[in-house]
């Protein structure tokens, strides 16, 4: 709307940019609230899964090690 006071430059929708922002933060929200359970889609967190399993093995081999070393010098 143009009137004397603003030169009849374009103003701004108040209410078309209240919708908005409502709606950018319910999306945030959502996103947020969801990020976190990326986690739990297994394709997404099997790096940390193959991680894990790299892990015990290592502690099994050198269980292992141990074991055979402690072998070796009871021979």
């Amino acid at each position: 709307m143009a009137d004397a006071d603003n030169k009849g430059r374009e103003q701004p929708d108040f209410e078309a940019m209240g919708e908005t922002m409502s709606n950018v933060g319910h999306a945030t929200l959502e996103l947020a609230m969801n990020l976190g359970k990326m986690r739990n889609v297994p394709a997404l967190d099997g790096g940390a899964q193959i991680l894990e399993e790299l892990r015990a093995m290592r502690h099994e081999m050198a269980d292992m090690q141990r074991t055979m070393m402690t072998r070796l010098e009871a021979a």
